[in-house]
Formats: structure tokens, C-alpha cells, sequence
């Protein structure tokens, strides 16, 4: 939802298994199917000149007829405008807006669970936009968002797929084409000028994490009853969770390993069962030299995944570099029972055996070391055994 004079900033809790399933409660959109064949390349000019006549401003208003927010919409059967929920939650009623004229409309599906709304709007004369499949995306796409950002005339934005995240049996569409305060409701358009999604949400925290829904969920919108004033659908922490944890991927990527570990901290707190932050927190701790604070991530990780080797020699390298001899001597074995091939793992087993004075064992990792990687076994030899 974006009030007037306040940025839209927000993560929604959008997606369930039991929409995905809803084709066979479709109705009469049953008959609309997604377009799976490929047209023409178009130029973003013509995109923008064939798919603009179908996107919609979409207003809000409230019991004294004053709009209490707006967002955009995109029209998908004749006098059917789908926006996201969250653009119309707050209003009594409704009206759409294109080119200067206005039309009433009224709110006849919510799929709270898909953040999803269907309006009908009488006299609409607007083509019904193609959609496509989001099972056919690949990352790389080019693809435009189209909206009405602060309520004003339809803009374009160009950029790619930059992530299919699958999430709850569903898949959310990660673009590096911006999404606007006001874009929440609008379309996202692949080079053929076909709907892919519905741009519903961007991240304030992180650079170009803009995020939209599949658009086949429009197809089969939950046969929910509509009502005027629709409760507030309760956010998804895990679905925050997984945004927080992409902004750490981000920020890390971009070798921002400061705010990739706030970010894998916010997602942790939102959903603390998920090793993969975990690992990443640690590993970012790690780069950082917070050793201290890196032993409690990948124990963490071992809590959830006792067999995860690459945690266990983690923990032992946060154990070594804080002196704490004993235990980083235990976690090396833990990690090399997992995997007793590792090379690099025995060396610096050994040296652990070296640090606390236990040349017997030195030997023995160094006759080990032998069957698996002479070389490194040479540089073992003059590192631990020779001094």
C-alpha cells in the first residue's frame, strides 16, 4: 500500500501452496492460459506504445471519497484489472484511471494469500494482456516494469531477471528493473511485450532488489469473497527472511561484507532454522577476523546439519585463530570423520597436533598426508615435522 507522502517500503508476506493449485477452481479465468510461444522481439518503445493502453492507475478511496493511497494495475480479460491487495486493503471504494479518464470499479476477488486483487470495471474498453508462464523464465531476461509511479502517467524501466527464488512450492521474480513507489499493481513485460509478473515490492536495503510476482497467479486468483474493507493479510517471516537473506547475497557479492552480515542477522532473526545464513554469517565473520563471534554461526549450522564437514572446518579455523587448542583439535576431527579424503583438512589437523605438542600425532597425519597429496605433504613436513 503507498499513502500519499509516504514512501513505499515495505515486505508483504505473499505466497501458499493452495493458490498454486487453484487451476482447477479457476472459473471462468480458466480459459485464459498463459502464452507459451515467443513473438517477435519488440523495441522497448513499441513494448511500452502495445502494453501501455492496459496498465491502469488504481485508487483508493476512502468512506468521504478521498483517495487513501493508489498503486497500478494491468487489465487481463475484458473489464478485469489485477493489482496487488495491498494497494486497495484501506479503501471503501475503488476507481482505476488511464489517459485522464476515470472509471469506478469494484472488488469482486482477493487472494490475500498471493498479495492479489481483481477489480471489475465497467466500461473498460482495454485489451486483455498475454501472459507467460514464469516456468519458462531463465535468468538473463530482459524485461520491463511499467506503472504509475506517485500516481502520475505510466513509465517504463528497463532491466533483467536477476533471480528465480523458489519459495512455499511458488517463485518469486528478482529484476534489476527499478520498481517505483506507486508500481506496486503494475506489470513486468518480457522482450515480447507479454506479462510475466505483477512488480509488487522493492527493498529499500538493498540495490536493485526489486521483486514480482509470477503473473499465471492472475490466472487462478483464490475464489475468496470480497468485502469493502479487507482485513490486513499477517506478513510471512519467512518470506522476509528469505529477502534479507538476498540482500546479504548482494552485499556480498558486491564484497559489502559488513552489511551482508547485518543482513544474514536480520534474516536469521526472522527465520533462525535456516543453516544457509548461518553459514554465511559465520563465513562473513570469518573475512571480517570476528572470530570471536564466528564460533557461534557454525555451531548453529551443526546444530541443523551435524554432517555438514565444511561447518565443522570452519569452526575449527574460528577455534585455532582463538587459541582455544582442544577444541579446534576436535572439530578437525569431526571433519575429517565426514570426510577422510580431505587434504587440506589433515594439514591442518596436524598443525593442530603441532600447536599443542603431540609430535607422535604429527607424524602420523604426515604419513597420511602422503597417500593423498604429496605435495602438500612436503610443505606439511617442513611447516610441523621438520621444526
Amino acid at each position: 500500500m503507498l499513502p500519499r507522502k509516504q514512501l513505499c517500503h515495505f515486505v508483504l508476506a505473499l505466497f501458499a501452496a493452495s493458490a498454486l493449485a487453484a487451476g482447477g477452481q479457476a472459473g471462468a479465468h480458466s480459459a485464459r492460459q498463459p502464452d507459451r510461444q515467443t513473438p517477435p522481439t519488440l523495441s522497448p518503445q513499441q513494448i511500452f506504445q502495445r502494453v501501455s493502453p492496459s496498465v491502469m492507475v488504481v485508487e483508493s478511496l476512502d468512506a468521504e471519497g478521498k483517495v487513501a493511497a493508489f498503486g497500478s494495475g494491468v487489465v487481463i480479460a475484458p473489464g478485469r484489472v489485477i493489482t496487488n491487495r495491498h494497494v486497495i486493503e484501506d479503501g471503501v471504494t475503488f476507481r482505476v484511471e488511464h489517459d485522464g479518464k476515470k472509471w469506478p470499479a469494484k472488488l469482486i476477488r482477493v487472494d490475500p494469500d498471493h498479495d492479489l486483487a481483481e477489480l471489475s470495471v465497467s466500461g473498460l474498453d482495454a485489451p486483455s494482456l498475454h501472459v507467460r508462464d514464469s516456468s519458462t523464465l531463465a535468468v538473463g531476461e530482459k524485461v520491463y516494469a511499467i506503472g504509475a509511479p506517485e500516481g502520475l502517467e505510466l513509465t517504463i524501466s528497463e532491466g533483467l531477471i536477476s533471480g528465480l527464488r523458489d519459495f512455499d512450492k511458488g517463485r518469486v521474480i528478482q529484476t534489476s528493473a527499478a520498481i517505483s513507489p506507486g508500481s506496486s499493481g503494475g506489470g513486468l513485460f518480457d522482450a515480447q511485450g507479454r506479462l510475466v509478473g505483477i512488480t509488487t515490492f522493492y527493498l529499500k536495503e538493498g540495490q536493485s532488489l526489486n521483486f514480482a510476482l509470477p503473473a499465471e497467479w492472475t490466472l487462478a486468483l483464490n475464489r475468496q469473497p470480497a468485502s469493502a474493507a479487507p482485513a490486513l493479510s499477517q506478513k510471512s517471516a519467512a518470506f522476509r527472511a528469505l529477502v534479507w537473506f538476498e540482500v546479504g547475497y548482494e552485499a556480498d557479492q558486491a564484497g559489502n561484507t559488513e552489511d551482508a552480515a547485518h543482513a544474514y542477522q536480520q534474516s536469521i532473526g526472522l527465520e533462525p532454522n535456516n543453516p544457509v545464513s548461518w553459514y554465511n554469517l559465520g563465513r562473513d565473520y570469518m573475512t571480517l577476523r570476528r572470530y570471536g563471534k564466528a564460533a557461534t554461526p557454525f555451531q548453529e549450522v551443526i546444530r541443523l546439519q551435524p554432517e555438514n564437514e565444511s561447518a565443522w572446518g570452519f569452526l575449527a579455523l574460528a577455534y585455532g585463530a582463538l587459541g582455544q587448542r582442544e577444541k579446534e583439535l576436535s572439530a578437525w576431527q569431526e571433519a575429517i570423520q565426514l570426510k577422510p579424503d580431505d587434504a587440506l583438512a589433515w594439514y591442518d589437523l596436524g598443525l593442530a597436533y603441532c600447536h599443542l605438542g603431540r609430535r607422535s600425532n604429527v607424524i602420523e597425519v604426515y604419513e597420511k598426508r602422503r597417500t593423498l597429496d604429496s605435495k602438500l605433504a612436503d610443505k606439511f613436513f617442513k611447516a610441523a615435522v621438520l621444526p
